[in-house]
């Protein structure tokens, strides 16, 4: 897994689900979710576990590179399209081909609505400008400020 401690980077955009502190590239985000689909429990760095989780991680690697080879990853609406199935649909492995082509169908049927949703939004006329000072009102709270109490001593 290529992982990083430092700030995000583009290189590593996401923040990782499992692993406080730790910024991932999206394929490792996508695993991530999965395997905590699987088990929401799973510990920091839990692709180092020997016994399950590495392996498990291994196949999901290919299970990622599969779902690119039919769905652009490098898009950013594809992505959150993709995530939103992850989550809601509760996908707990990708390696399969019946569960990838699902996955996939699931995206794009998401991705479509998402296009949609988007283009609704760039027809609707923008707002009139508001106006501030129109819009404004003042709240008297009843509570005098320090610069309030000093300005008061003072003036006498």
């Amino acid at each position: 897994m290529a992982a990083r401690h430092q700030p995000q980077s583009e290189k590593y955009p996401y923040a990782s689900p499992t692993t406080p502190g730790l910024y991932i590239t999206f394929r490792d985000y996508i695993i991530e979710l999965v395997c905590l689909n699987t088990n929401p429990k799973i510990g920091p760095r839990f692709w180092s576990d020997q016994g399950y989780w590495a392996p498990k991680y291994k196949r999901e690697i290919r299970g990622v590179a599969n779902l690119g080879k039919e769905l652009d990853l490098s898009d950013t609406l594809t992505q959150t399209a993709l995530v939103q199935v992850i989550k809601e649909y509760r996908v707990k492995a990708l390696v399969a081909k019946k569960t990838k082509d699902k996955v996939v169908r699931w995206t794009r049927g998401r991705l479509a609505s998402l296009k949609k949703h988007r283009a609704s939004l760039a027809t609707k006329r923008p707002q009139a400008p508001i106006d501030s000072k129109k819009n404004a009102t003042f709240v008297d709270t009843g509570e005098k400020t320090r610069l309030a109490k000093v300005r008061e001593a003072e003036n006498g």
